[in-house]
C-alpha cells in the first residue's frame, strides 16, 4: 500500500473534538503527499474553531509519525 494511503488511514483515526467523526469522515483532508519521509498534509480547517485547529496541529503529526516510512 502506498504511504499516502497509509497516512489517510491514520487520519481516519483522529476524531475531531466534540464530534463523533474523523478528519476523513468530514472531508477535511485536502491533500496528502510524502517525500523523503516527510508527510505534507493539507487540511480544510477553516470551519473548525481555533482551539480545535491548534489541537489538530499537535495531534496530526503525532499520529502520522507512528507510521513506518514517515519521519517528519
Amino acid at each position: 500500500m502506498p504511504i499516502e494511503e497509509q497516512v489517510r488511514e491514520c487520519l481516519e483515526q483522529i476524531l475531531i473534538p466534540g464530534t463523533t467523526g474523523s478528519l476523513v469522515k468530514f472531508s477535511l483532508v485536502r491533500r496528502v503527499t510524502v517525500s523523503d519521509g516527510k508527510a505534507n498534509i493539507s487540511l480544510i480547517s477553516t470551519a473548525l474553531n481555533p482551539e480545535t485547529q491548534d489541537w489538530l496541529g499537535i495531534a496530526v503529526p503525532e499520529f502520522v509519525k507512528r507510521l513506518a516510512g514517515v519521519v517528519e
